[in-house]
């Protein structure tokens, strides 16, 4: 039987990977005075309606969570 090396293999990043200054743009906008106390799923919509677009929902939430700022 041969032995499963997909955990070992070599993954590169994926190109659309967020960088640091964008992963600081979404933090920076979600602790300003205007968000700080808004959820990412009203932030989105809200920065669209302007049209500015930095991330989706989803990644907003993501992001949050890796920098311990969602509960």
């Amino acid at each position: 039987m041969i032995p499963d090396n997909r955990k070992n293999a070599d993954r590169p990043e994926p190109a659309n990977k967020l960088s640091d200054a964008e992963r600081q743009a979404i933090i920076d906008v979600s602790n300003s005075e205007r968000f700080k106390s808004l959820p990412p799923s009203q932030i989105v919509p809200a920065l669209a309606d302007e049209g500015e677009y930095l991330a989706s929902e989803r990644t907003f939430y993501r992001v949050l969570h890796e920098a311990g700022q969602q509960n």
